[in-house]
């Protein structure tokens, strides 16, 4: 039986997982520092994406997590399968092609582009926040 994090674990674990897409989104803005003077606003953007992610891990990932432990199914590999559709919904809703508040230019293939570029990037912030858990987490007794 998995022995269950404790609160400390799931804080951390959590601002590891609103961490990554904070560095991800930083990494693109330093990329193309050239091209629109996007330089200026790192700082902002930096801290605008961290507290997005961590609404967006509070509002949607925390349950997920908290329904991937009751079925004790807290893995390594569901916890990066959950934390791909828990990216890829609400950018998948918000850039939807056709959409009254969307860019009615956009094509669905476009659509599958940004659902490609967000669904690594909650992977990844799932697995940080598996690997926190599990690294603050003691392991079961043995029976």
């Amino acid at each position: 039986m998995q022995q269950k994090p404790g609160v400390l674990a799931i804080v951390l674990a959590t601002l590891a997982a609103a961490a990554i897409p904070t560095l991800a989104v930083s990494a693109m803005m330093l990329y193309f520092r050239e091209e629109d003077g996007w330089i200026q606003w790192l700082a902002f953007v930096a801290a605008l994406t961290f507290g997005i992610a961590l609404v967006h891990m509070a509002v949607l990932g925390l349950p997920a997590v908290a329904w991937l432990i009751a079925k004790q199914k807290f893995r390594l590999w569901t916890m990066a399968a959950v934390g791909a559709i828990v990216a890829m919904v609400p950018v998948g809703l918000l850039a939807l092609p056709g959409a009254p508040w969307g860019d009615q230019g956009d094509t669905w293939g476009e659509w599958v582009q940004i659902l490609v570029v967000f669904a690594p990037i909650g992977a990844v912030s799932a697995l940080a926040f598996y690997c926190v858990c599990r690294a603050m987490t003691k392991p079961a007794a043995a029976g």
